[in-house]
Parts: structure tokens; C-alpha cells; sequence
């Protein structure tokens, strides 16, 4: 499993920042379905400014680092997050 976490870019509006996550939300539904979205993602976003998502497989959350990146960039920012074991 892969996991990556989306942090708001400071000077960014918290409801700019919601209404992109939406978008957000979107993406990583149509890459990997909706397991990716579960949760308290938008309590996370609301008090501690990030959001994490997991992916089922390390082809799918590059797909979501890529285009997440191309397309929210300025909104957010993307890092994959490494499982401790």
C-alpha cells in the first residue's frame, strides 16, 4: 500500500483549499476507487492542514503524485509518505 500525503501551501485560503480537495478527492476516486477517500480526510484538511491518501499499489499513487501535481500544484503540496514496518 502507498500512501501519499497533500499538505495546503501556505497563503492559500482554507475554503479555496476545500473546494480544490473536492477535486482532489475526484482524482484519486478515478485512479484507484473510492477506498482511497475514506475517512476523515476533510476534518484532517479543516484542523491540520494535510490529507492523506492510499493507494493499493505504487503505479497508482505515481499516477496520482503526477497529475495531482500538474493540475493542483499551486494549491497543494505532494509527498509520498514511506510505510514504517
Amino acid at each position: 500500500m502507498s500512501k501519499i500525503k497533500v499538505k495546503i501551501r501556505s497563503g492559500i485560503s482554507l475554503k479555496e483549499a476545500l473546494d480544490c480537495h473536492s477535486m482532489l478527492r475526484g482524482l484519486a476516486a478515478n485512479i484507484d476507487g473510492f477506498q482511497t477517500v475514506k475517512g476523515r480526510t476533510n476534518f484532517r484538511l479543516l484542523i491540520r492542514k494535510y490529507s492523506v491518501f492510499h493507494f493499493r499499489n505504487e503505479a497508482r499513487a505515481s499516477r496520482f503524485l503526477r497529475r495531482g501535481r500538474e493540475r493542483l500544484g499551486d494549491v497543494f503540496r505532494f509527498r509520498r509518505v514511506i510505510a514504517r514496518q
